[in-house]
């Protein structure tokens, strides 16, 4: 029969049961330690068993040395061309020699250059006491005398006909600003009588003692010719342009008559048939050949037409005043 067990531990050693030997730690005595013991040895030989090492974060055996710094060409060198840049080179100096050159820049007329540098003259200082003063270089024109000799000389412009001018456009031009003053003088003279009506009403309300008024529509064609003024009474009339015997008149009374007033003092008395048209407020009596008459702001209004505007045309009319 075998023995289960051989060991005996006291005080954490163990010693053989039979001749009392202490055993070392390393023994197989699994079956007799607890697991964590166990583990914690094994931990233990294992953290023994390795030295420490640095840490090997950058991979060296795949990382260069960096190469020595290399100084920076000279401004100086320049770079070999290249067969092809040497052909375009060569090509643009071919060109350049069949181009004309103009013997009036010295660059390509030595000859001039040199001429003109000697005929450059240089005053000496003058020295006086203690002060001394000197005259800056002059170039001598003879080079520019010659250039414009030369120039007059090969001159052509003035044998060359004259231009010819657009008299259509001329015309047209002369048409529209004729039109233009046209229009101006047409302005100006309309914006002046309408300044001059307005003058002469205000002069006929101060005459007559209350605020009269020009009616602000009248027939094409009509011009106000007579206006008259006297105390509470102000009449003018509207005369054709093409008949004279066509006129408009119109009177402006101050009055304190009522609508009814109106009817029973003038239109009844005076005229056999009258209608009373009723528009924008205001009550309009038409009575005999196209007349019209009507009471408004303490004022009489009375407009004869004799046959030269219609009803539509009368009632416009007042309806502007």
């Amino acid at each position: 029969m075998s023995k289960t067990n051989n060991t005996i531990k006291l005080n954490g050693k163990h010693f053989d049961a039979t001749t009392g030997t202490l055993l070392d730690d390393s023994a197989d005595t699994s079956k007799h330690k607890s697991p964590a013991t166990a583990a914690h040895r094994q931990a233990a030989k294992h953290a023994a068993a390795h030295t420490p090492e640095h840490a090997k974060t950058l991979m060296r055996h795949s990382v260069k040395r960096p190469a020595a710094h290399q100084p920076k060409r000279s401004a100086a060198v320049v770079a070999t061309p290249k067969p092809l840049e040497r052909v375009a080179v060569a090509t643009r100096l071919q060109h350049a020699k069949r181009i004309p050159k103009s013997n009036l820049i010295s660059h390509f007329n030595p000859a001039a250059s040199i001429a003109a540098a000697t005929t450059t003259t240089e005053t000496p200082v003058v020295t006086t006491g203690t002060e001394a003063t000197s005259t800056a270089p002059q170039e001598a024109p003879a080079a520019t005398s010659a250039m414009l000799q030369r120039a007059l000389e090969h001159a052509t412009a003035h044998e060359q006909p004259a231009p010819k001018t657009r008299r259509r456009g001329l015309a047209k031009h002369r048409g529209l600003t004729v039109a233009s003053m046209v229009a101006v003088v047409a302005l100006v003279g309309l914006f002046a009588s309408q300044n001059l009506s307005g003058l002469r009403i205000q002069m006929a309300s101060s005459k007559a003692g209350f605020s009269a008024a020009l009616p602000g529509y009248h027939p094409a064609g009509f011009r106000l010719s007579q206006l008259d003024a006297n105390p509470g009474i102000v009449a003018f009339n509207y005369i054709s342009n093409s008949d004279q015997d066509r006129q408009i008149s119109v009177t402006e009374k101050s009055s304190t008559w009522t609508n009814q007033d109106l009817v029973d003092n003038f239109i009844q008395p005076n005229s056999q048939q009258y209608r009373a048209v009723h528009q924008n407020g205001q009550t309009y009596y038409l009575y005999d050949s196209h007349n019209v008459t009507w009471i408004s702001g303490g004022v009489w209004y009375q407009v004869h037409s004799q046959d030269a505007l219609g009803d539509q045309q009368l009632l416009r009319l007042a309806d502007s005043l």
